[in-house]
């Protein structure tokens, strides 16, 4: 507790003391604290050593902030290079170009699932009617189940359905659609 407390001296009076850290020196300008606590009587002199440490200590703090923020202002600041600068442009620049095409993509995507749930209905209808027997259809109808029996025939060639004949023996599918 009485560490900072040198005296008395030739007057008789107890004195304040306590040294600079090396540190903070050079900042501070002085070797250590030292001044009269203007008084003869230790006791008292003992009581007014913990209002001094306390305000030497707030000095010495604030030095030592005052140097943290002069080292980390010293430090140098790492600048990248133009090819360094470049780089990463071009790299941003393909993250935006790759998440815009796949925003795109899965736009087309579900675009193209919404017409083929409209076609369905159709694409179900025409299976129906291409199962039956050409006679019965318009003559256009008939025409294009008869280009897609072709198609499937051209497509399959040395199979013939079970029952021998390529007429009625071909249901059509989606996947014969997109042949």
């Amino acid at each position: 507790m009485c560490r900072y407390l040198h005296g008395p001296r030739d007057n008789g009076m107890y004195y304040f003391r306590r040294p600079t850290p090396e540190a903070l020196r050079p900042i501070i300008d002085k070797r250590e604290f030292f001044f009269s606590l203007r008084t003869k009587d230790k006791d008292a002199a003992k009581r007014l050593l913990p209002y001094h440490e306390i305000e030497t200590q707030r000095e010495l703090d604030a030095v030592q902030a005052e140097l943290a923020v002069r080292e980390v202002a010293a430090l140098p600041v790492a600048t990248p290079s133009p090819a360094q600068l470049d780089a990463e442009r071009a790299q941003a620049d393909w993250e935006e170009e790759n998440a815009a095409f796949w925003v795109q993509f899965t736009q087309e995507q579900e675009a193209q699932k919404a017409r083929q749930a409209a076609r369905q209905p159709h694409k179900e209808a025409w299976e129906r009617r291409a199962r039956g027997s050409t006679a019965e259809m318009r003559p256009g109808d008939a025409a294009i189940v008869d280009l897609l029996r072709e198609a499937r025939r051209d497509s399959h060639p040395g199979m013939l359905p079970p029952s021998g004949r390529w007429d009625n023996a071909l249901p059509i599918t989606a996947q014969t659609l997109r042949r």
